[in-house]
């Protein structure tokens, strides 16, 4: 009687998953992101393969996936080109995170606690960005330009999820708030890391500054306005 390999079988089932054929694809993101991702030439709807994400030709992103979903370790990296954020998708753990100095946290700690910041993952430079999409797509901005601060406050559960989204603008002469309806996002969009008070996982809220501003010119018959 013959005995099969299992080691050998495992390994060789393991190792077909990363020899699928597969073709390059790109696609356009929001804020001038371009993503260069490979998907199955079987079935071009799967990503599976290396996936790169730019900014004006500014390497942002560096992953793979595996059966469309995001998978093993993800580098994330500042419009200056530093590394902002390492993650592993596999194992859901935050290895590098190095936010931008434009977040902020309300985390439950007292003074001589151990405190890790939760995180969104993709920072500034990749996981802001759908928020700023969803934002741009229901809000109606007044008749006149306005140059604001924009915020977006995430409150978050021990475990990590997001519970609330708020917005707040505010200048000197506007200011303005709201709920931002975050169901239609992608999973992808919102992967947070929660925050830690020695060692445990607890409830926190991050708050993302950035800029929003209109600008309206009337040429004859037509307007234009541009939102950031």
């Amino acid at each position: 009687m013959k005995y099969l390999n299992l080691p050998l079988l495992l390994l060789l089932a393991y190792s077909s998953s990363f020899c699928q054929e597969t073709v390059k694809k790109k696609r356009y993101l929001f804020g001038n992101l371009i993503e260069k991702y490979e998907v199955l030439k079987d079935n071009k709807k799967i990503r599976h393969g290396k996936a790169y994400i730019y900014k004006d030709s500014v390497l942002l992103a560096d992953g793979r996936y595996e059966n469309d979903r995001r998978a093993g370790r993800w580098i994330f990296f500042s419009s200056d080109k530093n590394i902002e954020q390492i993650y592993d998708y596999s194992s859901k753990t935050l290895k590098v995170n190095k936010p931008a100095g434009t977040v902020s946290y309300d985390i439950p700690a007292k003074p001589g606690d151990t405190v890790q910041h939760p995180a969104l993952i993709g920072g500034l430079g990749t996981g802001i960005p759908f928020f700023m999409e969803q934002f741009l797509s229901s809000f109606r901005p007044p008749s006149s330009n306005i140059n604001c601060d924009l915020y977006f406050i995430l409150l978050l559960d021990e475990n990590g999820n997001l519970n609330k989204c708020t917005y707040q603008l505010k200048s000197s002469d506007y200011n303005d708030s709201g709920k931002l309806e975050f169901s239609k996002m992608s999973a992808e969009a919102l992967d947070f890391s929660p925050a830690f008070v020695n060692g445990k996982s607890v409830a926190s809220t991050m708050i993302y500054k950035t800029k929003y501003f209109t600008r309206t010119s009337t040429m004859i018959s037509s307007g234009t306005t541009t939102r950031y």
